[in-house]
C-alpha cells in the first residue's frame, strides 16, 4: 500500500477520495472553481437521472441521462411539471412526498412513480430527494432528486410474488 496522509486521511492512489472543507464549508468553497467543474462531471455522467425541482414542481434542471433513461432531451423535460411524466394515478405520490419534503427536508422512504417514457413505455423509477435551500437566506428553493430505473426489479419482483402466489395456492 503507498500513500500519503492528508490531515488525518490516507490518500491512496486509485481510490476516490472524498473531501471536506476543513471549515465545514461546502466541497466548491474549497477548491474554488475545480467544485463547479466536479459537481458538473458529476451531474452530466450519472447513470441517474439527477434534477432541480423548484418549488412550483417545475423542473429546473435535468442531468443528460434522462435521455439514456426516459428518452427525453432535458431541454424537453424542464420547465415542465410532474404531470407532463407521471401517470395520473402516480401523482398523488408525487404531491405527498413534495408534501414530506416541505415539512422535513428530506424524505426518509424514497417515492416510486411510473413515469412516461418518450417512445410511450412507462419507467418505474424510485425517487430520492432533498430540500434545497438558498446559501444566503436558508429559504427553500425546490428539491435536487436522483430518480434511478427500477422497471427490471420491479418486474423481477411482480413475478416472484406471481410465483409464492402459484406456490402457496397449490
Amino acid at each position: 500500500w503507498t500513500g500519503a496522509v492528508a490531515g488525518r486521511h490516507w490518500i491512496c492512489p486509485g481510490v476516490p477520495q472524498r473531501v471536506i472543507a476543513p471549515n465545514g464549508g461546502s466541497m466548491s468553497e474549497l477548491m474554488g472553481n475545480q467544485g463547479e467543474v466536479t459537481f458538473r462531471l458529476l451531474a452530466e455522467n450519472n447513470v441517474d437521472l439527477v434534477c432541480w425541482i423548484d418549488l412550483d414542481l417545475l423542473m429546473r434542471y435535468a442531468s443528460p441521462s434522462c435521455e439514456q433513461l426516459l428518452g427525453w432531451k432535458p431541454e424537453e423535460m424542464v420547465g415542465r411539471g410532474p404531470d407532463a411524466f407521471v401517470l395520473p394515478d402516480d401523482l398523488p405520490i408525487v404531491a405527498a412526498a413534495h408534501e414530506r419534503l416541505v415539512r422535513e427536508e428530506m424524505d426518509p422512504c424514497p417515492a416510486v412513480v411510473r413515469r412516461r417514457r418518450k417512445d410511450g413505455t412507462l419507467a418505474s423509477m424510485e425517487i430520492n430527494a432533498r430540500m434545497a435551500k438558498d446559501r444566503v437566506s436558508g429559504d427553500p428553493i425546490g428539491t435536487v432528486q436522483t430518480m434511478r430505473d427500477i422497471t427490471r426489479l420491479t418486474h423481477r419482483e411482480r413475478k416472484r410474488l406471481v410465483a409464492e402466489r402459484l406456490a402457496h395456492d397449490r
